[in-house]
């Protein structure tokens, strides 16, 4: 949870709401998701990966469309839409 910490300044997690924590959670793994591909170049994820393979809380289409929303008003994800997919971008500041 502290990568997100750098990113905003939010208050401590206990007096978060929800969707503030399904971010933070959402963002940990898109993170751990990039870091495994080593390349930005190949790093694709889509929102349905995130279903499919995402923590468990967010498998719930409602649940990550408030925590994409959340990270995309942060300007930390921005989605893109590729072919009929809804591909999710890293922030590269956030990568380097």
């Amino acid at each position: 949870m502290t990568f997100l910490f750098k990113v905003l300044p939010l208050p401590t997690t206990s007096v978060l709401p929800q969707e503030f924590k399904d971010a933070i959670l959402l963002l940990d793994w898109i993170m751990s998701q990039y870091q495994k591909s080593q390349k930005s170049q190949e790093f694709h994820l889509n929102k349905v990966s995130i279903l499919q393979d995402g923590p468990n809380r967010l498998r719930d289409k409602k649940r990550r469309n408030a925590a994409l929303k959340i990270l995309e008003d942060h300007q930390i994800v921005r989605l893109e839409t590729v072919n009929q997919h809804k591909l999710i971008k890293v922030n590269p500041a956030l990568t380097n």
